[in-house]
């Protein structure tokens, strides 16, 4: 702190004006009590100073100008795009939106569809967007009935650039001109009674701040089945110490749980109770680093894990795969001969694939040490008539391959990352036939390396699920274990952020 006191004092001797990070640093700065009360007094006085910078006139100046050129740019880019697709006879769904408008608001258009439409109905009704509702709204004067379905509640997910307020509006909206009252579904067919009684609790303030009266959107019941539970709908973990120790805890915490399964029942279909087991639990956790993180410490006590990884070209049964794949496509690429070399060593530390990469005739040698290389020739034969996705599927194929694959162990997951590999060769060739160029093996190679698709979940039943709130959005597990719960909200300049209060 005191080296940045100095920096500060030094600019502004020299008539500089100080970053806005800089006044923000300022509004920091502290030090002990036993440096004594005369520094500590000065400090404070700083801080009192730096920390009113969010008042300055210029500051707000500076978010102004930036907010402006920001829309201005973002106005500019929309028209650039549009003139793209008029140039090349595109349309986009937002396009396809704003002609299907059009023909409603057309009378001779929207009078013949009212001769073809009797009935309208909207499901999830809160993840429309603005233009969406206004193709609602134009529909339902053409027809004898409309039915819209949703939940204002979940527009505050922002989805398609849904907005509770416009929500709420559209549904009074149409109430106000309906003869058939609005049916409010306030069961909840889910969860226990303890946990309604949370979220009613826990939400309705928030409900009510957003103008959707609690006792309007509050749930009013649970259609659940208590017998058999004797343990309570929710309970809470308290965590100490740093992250790091508080995730190894919740670990813990888990894995005594399934092992104590019948202290966690689970229900039965159609009656009756089981113990917990691993598939039951969800962990949900505020970021992906937080899920890596929960991941890596229940799979250190041998807890499967179920997670969404990232890196699908780094895995090694992949990267065989696409060496062979680049060796196919280029009997020249020696680096992709030599990787396949490596991969089939039975013996690491033989480094025989090392050996032969320095040979006198390092492509004999390599080709050699590559059981596949003679299928791998006999596949570049046929490779024009192949897409980049029928070759992917041969090299997986391959018997020698298959038995590789094998011999590492984890043979399920790794089909699983393959199966992934398979459905990106086949994306990228609807990609391009989308955008009108032509599929190629190098193209192939390059989209994956640029792409870094993720690995796939994984299948296993037997396994506890690990992700983010927002990868959760409509999925249910008997158990649910929310992390994350006392962190306080971090404000971002130009991000909305919400505050709570005790």
């Amino acid at each position: 702190h005191v080296t940045l006191l100095r920096q500060a004092r030094s600019a502004l001797a020299r008539g500089e004006q100080l970053s806005w990070p800089d006044w923000a640093r300022l509004s920091k700065v502290a030090c002990a009590k036993k440096d004594g009360q005369a520094l500590v007094d000065a400090l404070e006085a700083v801080c009192e100073a730096a920390s009113r910078h969010p008042e300055h006139p210029r500051l707000r100046a500076d978010c102004e100008r930036f907010i402006r050129t920001l829309f201005t740019c973002a106005a500019e880019s929309l028209d650039a795009f549009q003139a793209y697709k008029s140039e090349r006879g595109l349309l986009d769904f937002i396009d396809q939106e704003t002609l299907a408008l059009d023909v409603l608001r057309d009378p001779a258009m929207s009078e013949r569809l009212g001769e073809r439409i009797s009935r309208v109905f909207v499901d999830e009704f809160q993840d429309s967007s603005p233009l969406q509702i206004a193709i609602f709204t134009a529909m339902a004067d053409l027809v004898e009935a409309s039915t819209w379905v949703g939940d204002p509640k979940q527009a505050i997910y922002g989805f398609r650039n849904a907005d509770s307020a416009l929500t709420m509006a559209a549904f009074k909206g149409v109430a106000a001109t309906s003869t058939t009252p609005q049916e409010v579904l306030s069961t909840s067919y889910r969860s226990r009674q303890g946990i309604i009684d949370l979220v009613n609790a826990a939400f309705g303030p928030a409900f009510g701040a957003m103008g959707l009266p609690p006792e309007e959107h509050a749930f009013s019941k649970t259609d659940r089945n208590e017998a058999g539970f004797t343990s309570s709908p929710f309970a809470v973990w308290w965590l100490e110490g740093n992250v790091e120790l508080q995730f190894q805890a919740l670990a813990a915490g888990v894995r005594d749980a399934i092992s104590q399964g019948t202290d966690w029942p689970v229900s039965l279909k159609p009656s009756g109770v089981r113990p917990l087991m691993a598939g039951d639990v969800a962990i949900l956790c505020r970021s992906n680093a937080d899920v890596l993180t929960i991941a890596g410490a229940l799979s250190g006590l041998g807890v499967k894990v179920a997670v969404e990884r990232e890196g699908l070209a780094q895995t090694p049964h992949v990267e065989l795969v696409m060496a062979a794949f680049r060796w196919t496509a280029d009997p020249t690429d020696r680096l992709a001969l030599a990787e396949l070399a490596r991969f089939f060593d039975d013996d690491p530390d033989s480094d025989l694939w090392l050996k032969a990469a320095g040979a006198e005739d390092q492509d004999a040698a390599l080709q050699a040490a590559v059981p596949i290389s003679g299928a791998l020739t006999r596949l570049r034969e046929k490779v024009l008539a192949l897409t980049p996705a029928d070759l992917v599927d041969a090299i997986i194929s391959l018997p020698e391959v298959t038995r590789r694959h094998e011999t590492w162990g984890d043979y399920g997951v790794r089909l699983d990352d393959l199966e992934a590999l398979r459905g990106f060769a086949r994306n990228y060739e609807a990609s391009c036939a989308s955008a009108g160029t032509p599929a190629t093996l190098s193209g192939l190679v390059q989209a994956l390396a640029s792409d870094e698709p993720k690995r796939p979940k994984s299948l296993q039943s037997d396994a506890v699920k690990v992700m983010t709130y927002h990868g959760a959005k409509g999925l249910e597990w008997p158990m649910v274990i929310l992390t994350g719960l006392s962190r306080e909200p971090k404000a971002r300049l130009f991000e909305p952020v919400a505050e709570g209060e005790g």
